[in-house]
């Protein structure tokens, strides 16, 4: 009886061991003309440093993608690469080098044909030749400094940038793509102040396909939202310290009671010294006791920061924190560029981010009064 078992599952333990050989593991295969390389790399998007790498032998090689999730990498080496839009399949690749110039053709990425072709309806669409011409009257527009034209012009060609992307993104719905693309379009250097965008941003990206959710873009959509999530309008703000003008260390929480208007700015930074004015307006317009204003400065020399202080004549709360604090600081609040203005109520909690000048003002009436 055992034996009759044992040769029914001969054949089919050896059909599995063909299929297994047969079956196309992740990776890229390729070869390279025009120069002679002894290996390449592949990077990831936003990284120097190589995710893998292989030797170059008669001019081929292959590199295994098995670990990857779908993404966009670059292929070739530090200073001579070209993107690839990596799936998990079995890519082939020829890339030609010509003068340190890489051309290279792929097949087995459906996703880098769409990237491709994406690309090429912007450059050569009708669309795109109204891109060329609002380009064009943006750049004469800067050079006759018209602020509010070049403003006016920068949002119609984004608004025309942003309508294309949007087809795409409900064409490709289940698809990498499609989840890349929604990552540029409403993710990517985005802010995220009230919970109510985020929990819209997330609903939104996990309503498209299985297989769009699979790739690592997704993993970049959550990282940022869990990231601005810690500081959004509502929450307690995150507490930190920083020396005064007197040397003396005082933390965010010290002024607690009344209304708090944080200002994270630097010397060296050209915007967030146009706020001044503004800061002095509100100084202005209410007493001690129902406002504070704590400008926390970036910047990394005493001196520079102290001849900041007296050249603005903002003899305000002013603290300076050290590089690992400012860090910690960027971290808490989910946000890199400065200036960066928060208002906080007088129980410490966030009421309003990313203020700038008039706007500044005006949510301090709502909250305050005139």
């Amino acid at each position: 009886m055992q034996r009759k078992y044992f040769r029914q599952l001969v054949p089919l333990f050896v059909l599995i061991c063909i299929y297994s050989c047969n079956v196309k593991r992740p990776c890229i295969e390729g070869c390279i003309s025009g120069e002679n390389w002894e290996k390449i790399y592949l990077y990831s998007e936003s990284s120097r440093e190589p995710l893998d790498s292989a030797m170059v032998n008669n001019n081929r090689f292959k590199i295994n993608t098995r670990n990857l999730k779908s993404q966009i990498c670059y292929i070739g080496r530090a200073k001579n690469k070209v993107p690839l839009f990596v799936i998990p399949a079995l890519i082939k690749t020829s890339l030609i080098v010509t003068n340190g110039k890489i051309a290279m053709d792929v097949s087995g990425s459906p996703e880098h044909q769409m990237l491709e072709t994406y690309k090429k309806e912007l450059s050569q669409s009708k669309e795109a030749e109204r891109l060329q011409v609002c380009d064009e009257r943006i750049n004469e527009a800067k050079q006759k400094s018209n602020d509010s034209l070049v403003s006016q012009l920068n949002a119609e060609y984004w608004q025309m940038v942003n309508r294309k992307t949007e087809q795409l993104i409900e064409k490709n719905q289940n698809s990498p793509f499609g989840l890349y693309l929604f990552y540029k379009r409403f993710v990517y250097f985005k802010n995220f102040y009230t919970q109510e965008k985020i929990d819209e941003i997330r609903h939104n990206y996990k309503s498209l396909g299985a297989k769009a959710l699979e790739s690592l873009w997704a993993e970049k959509i959550e990282q940022t939202l869990t990231r601005f999530e810690k500081s959004v309008v509502g929450k307690n703000a995150p507490d930190f310290s920083g020396t005064d003008t007197l040397g003396i260390t005082k933390r965010l929480s010290d002024f607690k009671g009344k209304y708090v208007l944080v200002d994270f700015w630097a010397s060296w930074c050209y915007w967030c010294r146009l706020e001044t004015p503004y800061f002095k307006k509100a100084i202005d317009l209410y007493d001690d006791n129902q406002l504070a204003v704590l400008g926390v400065s970036f910047d990394s020399k005493e001196k520079s920061w102290r001849a900041a202080i007296e050249e603005d004549e903002s003899h305000w709360n002013q603290l300076l924190v050290t590089q690992e604090e400012m860090n910690q600081i960027k971290n808490a609040y989910a946000f890199s560029g400065i200036p960066h203005i928060i208002l906080l109520d007088s129980q410490g909690k966030i009421v309003a981010r990313g203020l700038r000048g008039e706007e500044m003002i005006n949510t301090l009436k709502k909250y305050l009064g005139n």
